[in-house]
């Protein structure tokens, strides 16, 4: 196993792409309200739009 990595250590952004969660501490035990529920939701859907134009635009 010499020469090998045991581990990998990244430097993440906790919510990243979605900027009301990004680097929000704890944002893993967030017990979101119906406002921030709301502004979940709309994430989801424009994550998934910019997904969807990623997808298509490699097919």
């Amino acid at each position: 196993m010499i020469g090998k990595p045991i581990a990998i250590v990244l430097d993440t952004v906790k919510g990243q792409g979605v900027p009301f969660l990004e680097n929000l501490k704890d944002n893993h035990h967030l017990r979101p309200d119906e406002s921030m529920q709301q502004q979940i939701n709309d994430a989801i859907q424009e994550l998934g739009l910019r997904l969807g134009n990623e997808v298509s635009n490699h097919v």
